[in-house]
């Protein structure tokens, strides 16, 4: 038997503040479901400080319609925080209603939807020294639910502190919810409670959040894609019934005999 063992990081992750409960401060309570229009829209490279044209973990996708918004923690440490949903490869741009909706191609292309949801997180200000991206527990919820308003409950979480190199001020990325690991076990996902996602319909909603700099369980920055309303199934006797009317109409138009 081959038994590894790994070295602890210098600096434990942070742990999170409230997990799974919904929090109440002076009467105002978070949502338990993504809200799009927290933060603000527009171009995420006005902020961040990743090389022009290589957002998202690509080259060239466009990042002026992002949602985003730098979150402060106790410390001072500043986090940038940024969502969006961009066209995979040469597929139709979703296209925005300038408050985090976005409304996304149907149909499959080369086995995946032609839209995916894509991260950004930069530490832009830090305090604690030798601080980085995989000390701190960014977390992005994903929806696989195709009804609208999914609890956050409901929601996959993916770790992304284990996509994030060494030391690393900035992780980023862009998945497709066709991904096979976001549906299977895979280390560093959790699955979702619902899973009824096609990609021909419904409404799929993300958020993106990080412990000490979104204290709430329900506190980040969301996004949603929309593919449309499911169709509405037929009644099962009304194929019966569209056939009983056509033999009526027939027997209607029949000419009388002797005429």
């Amino acid at each position: 038997m081959c038994i590894t063992i790994l070295e602890l990081p210098k600096f434990t992750k942070y742990t999170t503040l409230a997990t799974a409960m919904v929090v109440s401060f002076a009467g105002a309570a978070f949502s338990t479901t993504v809200d799009p229009t927290v933060g603000t829209f527009g171009d995420i490279s006005l902020v961040g400080t990743t090389a022009p044209k290589s957002y998202f973990g690509g080259a060239g996708i466009s990042t002026d319609a992002t949602n985003y918004k730098v979150f402060t923690d106790r410390l001072g440490n500043a986090l940038l925080l940024g969502l969006s949903i961009t066209p995979r490869f040469s597929a139709v741009t979703p296209v925005n209603d300038n408050d985090g909706s976005f409304d996304v191609e149907l149909g499959v292309v080369s086995g995946f939807t032609g839209w995916n949801f894509s991260f950004y997180t930069e530490l832009l200000e830090v305090v604690r020294p030798d601080l980085s991206i995989g000390d701190i527990e960014v977390e992005l919820l994903y929806d696989r639910d195709s009804a609208a308003d999914t609890d956050l409950s409901d929601l996959g979480v993916l770790d992304l502190s284990i996509f994030a190199a060494p030391e690393a001020l900035i992780s980023q990325g862009s998945f497709n919810l066709m991904h096979g690991f976001l549906s299977s076990p895979f280390p560093g996902v959790v699955m979702p409670a619902l899973d009824s996602f096609s990609p021909d319909f419904g409404e799929y909603s993300f958020l993106i959040r990080a412990n000490d700099f979104t204290p709430a369980s329900m506190e980040g920055i969301g996004v949603i894609a929309d593919a449309g309303p499911s169709p509405v199934p037929l009644p099962a006797a009304l194929p019966l019934l569209l056939v009983a009317l056509g033999g009526l109409g027939y027997v209607g138009r029949r000419p009388a005999q002797g005429a």
